[in-house]
């Protein structure tokens, strides 16, 4: 039982590390969006306001997906940290 926890504490951490690439990855096309708001700026037109809605629709969505991501990481790191000191106090009355 003790090596099927620590090796689902394993999964768990790999998951936030992967989730913190994930949240980096989104965080970088959030600022390339950015960037190509800034580059359409000055655009004039009824095509160019549609692109920029879209584009800014896609920037806020990719800031609450970074959001989600990091609650969700968070909740995962609390939940090891009680898993540990779980653990450590079986240990202390074994």
């Amino acid at each position: 039982m003790q090596h099927r926890i620590l090796a689902e504490l394993n999964d768990l951490r790999r998951s936030v590390r992967e989730m913190e690439q994930l949240i980096q990855r989104l965080a970088q096309n959030e600022q390339y969006i950015h960037g190509q708001l800034q580059r359409i700026a000055d655009w004039k037109g009824e095509s160019a306001a549609e692109l920029r809605e879209r584009f800014m629709a896609f920037r806020q969505e990719l800031a609450a997906r970074q959001q989600t991501l990091r609650l969700r990481q968070q909740e995962i790191a609390a939940y090891i940290a009680d898993m540990e000191r779980a653990d450590a106090s079986v240990g202390r009355l074994g």
